[in-house]
């Protein structure tokens, strides 16, 4: 009977070990690969989905006036967060949640030359749901520039992100 008892005793005691080994690896390979730069958000586009309908699109990036001096090359990194409503359990009303790998396009309004310096292989939203492109454009010293920006995905369209750059002074 001891020898039963034993048994019993030490067969959930293995059972529970291993129920908490695999729980932990479970977590692990849910878990986001870890960072090399700790604190911020890593990009990945392998596998990029559109926008859906309800997803929302704001810049994060503040338009700029930038007085030129002559015809230097301006550079702006441009932001806008993505975000999808998710059903909370418990909860009435769906919360907006940062969305990581939406796809999109560049957009552009633009009557001076700019370049998108950000390759297109890097246009998706980041793991903390950013998407972020890089703008290049040329000061005229002869007339002002203005150029507005805005990403879409799927049907939907962010709000835009202007850039004026101000010929120089005389």
């Amino acid at each position: 009977m001891d020898e039963l008892n034993f048994k019993k005793k030490h067969s959930s005691r293995l059972t529970l070990r291993a129920l908490l080994c695999l729980l932990g690896l479970l977590i692990q390979s849910c878990s986001a690969p870890e960072d090399d730069n700790p604190g911020f958000c890593r990009l990945s586009c392998d596998k990029t989905s559109l926008a859906a309908n309800d997803f929302q699109m704001t810049a994060q990036s503040e338009g700029a006036d930038f007085q030129c001096a002559g015809e230097e090359s301006v550079s702006m990194e441009l932001a806008w967060l993505i975000k999808a409503p998710f059903q909370r359990v418990g909860s009435s009303a769906p919360a907006l949640v940062e969305r990581s790998g939406i796809g999109f396009a560049v957009k552009q309004m633009a009557d001076g030359a700019f370049k998108i310096v950000t390759p297109e292989s890097e246009w998706c939203s980041d793991v903390c749901g950013v998407a972020t492109v890089v703008i290049s454009a040329t000061c005229s010293t002869d007339k002002d520039n203005s150029y507005s920006f805005f990403i879409k995905s799927g049907a939907v369209g962010s709000d835009s992100v202007a850039l004026k750059l101000k010929k120089p002074e005389a």
